[in-house]
């Protein structure tokens, strides 16, 4: 680093004097209520909620990456834009309205559902991969044995279907060998 260069923390440093200066010019010498929370504090606080909502989100992250350049595109004072520039910035804006709005209604979901998805439950996902991954397995184990098992039972059913279609036909040869012979056996009338 140079001179003139400095580091994170230091700019923090003094961004965050530079609030608390413009905090204490504007209460000036009034009593600060018992739950008052400095803006700094509060702004910290904000930071890791906002840290801890977007972590492990790819999406968000990504587009947080991407934060400065989308600044930069938008910063109404960019050179490189023209006065129809600005127009067309400010028209897809109003026409991204919706999209907007959706995203902070899906944001605010996020932030109602964060205690769920910081819960203990969630947080032990990783470690129940491997035992989901087992349970899986098992369970295509036993889908290939039941499968097996209905396509033998289909071909005892077959099976035992052709059994009892030729029991059938042999019983109703016999029944009518039967009868024929019982009408054979009768006592013949002889007409005088």
């Amino acid at each position: 680093m140079g001179t003139g260069e400095m580091s994170e923390s230091e700019m923090l440093d003094v961004v965050e004097a530079r609030i608390t200066l413009l905090e204490k010019q504007i209460l000036g010498k009034r009593d600060v209520p018992e739950n008052y929370t400095p803006v700094s504090e509060a702004i910290s606080r904000t930071s890791s909620h906002l840290q801890s909502a977007i972590s492990g989100r790819e999406k968000i992250t990504a587009v947080m990456k991407r934060l400065s350049e989308l600044e930069k595109y938008l910063n109404p004072s960019n050179d490189m834009l023209g006065a129809a520039d600005i127009d067309a910035m400010y028209q897809t804006i109003l026409l991204s309205e919706p999209l907007l709005r959706n995203n902070v209604v899906l944001l605010n979901q996020i932030k109602e559902l964060e205690p769920v998805l910081n819960s203990e439950h969630t947080k032990n996902v990783p470690a129940l991969s491997k035992r989901l991954e087992q349970l899986a397995l098992t369970n295509l184990e036993l889908k290939d044995k039941a499968d097996d098992l209905c396509g033998n039972f289909r071909d005892y059913i077959q099976e035992y279907n052709s059994v009892i279609t030729e029991i059938s036909r042999a019983l109703v040869k016999f029944d009518a060998c039967l009868t024929r012979l019982e009408i054979e056996a009768q006592p013949k009338v002889i007409d005088d």
